[in-house]
């Protein structure tokens, strides 16, 4: 859902079947190479990327279940810091675009604080809650800044000079 969002900004102009086709592909590794290159995203290339990309996640699944069973646990433990990590990463190449873009990290962050200090969802869960609720945040204040404040001036054309 998150990918999702940053790609249908220019998907409008691809031909309708790729619309419903190119959200299924979608995986950490192909949003950063699409959304990190300076050209439009072509859809042919997106979907070269995701079944590239799918095929790889399913075998390194694959294997990494099998090697991941003789691990120990202090280091199974330690690698779930990584997908956190991965998300600071690819924030950090939107922020360099636009300051706005912070908008969403910081609804994320504090609904997930609310949920972990509240005791309403297991971490995971909250996380997870955070990341679509932060990842609507950015459509719905453009929805509420055209609809009752498009007299202000754009804050993104501000914030990037």
């Amino acid at each position: 859902l998150l990918f999702s969002t940053v790609i249908a900004a220019e998907a409008h102009k691809w031909p309708r079947p790729w619309h419903f086709l190119a959200p299924f592909g979608l995986t950490d590794e192909v949003f950063a190479s699409a959304s990190a290159n300076t050209e439009p995203i072509n859809p042919r290339r997106l979907s070269g990327m995701e079944v590239g990309a799918w095929t790889a996640w399913w075998g390194g699944t694959a294997f990494g279940y099998l090697a991941g069973q003789a691990l120990p646990v202090a280091l199974q433990s330690a690698l779930g810091a990584a997908l956190f990590c991965l998300f600071a990463a690819l924030l950090a190449s939107h922020i360099r675009k636009s300051l706005l873009s912070i908008l969403p990290a910081i609804v994320a962050a504090g609904v997930h604080l609310a949920f972990i200090k509240s005791g309403w969802l297991p971490a995971g869960w909250a996380f997870t809650v955070a990341m679509i609720i932060g990842a609507l945040a950015r459509p719905a204040f453009d929805s509420l800044k055209l609809r009752f404040f498009h007299h202000l001036p754009d804050l993104a054309k501000e914030a990037e000079k």
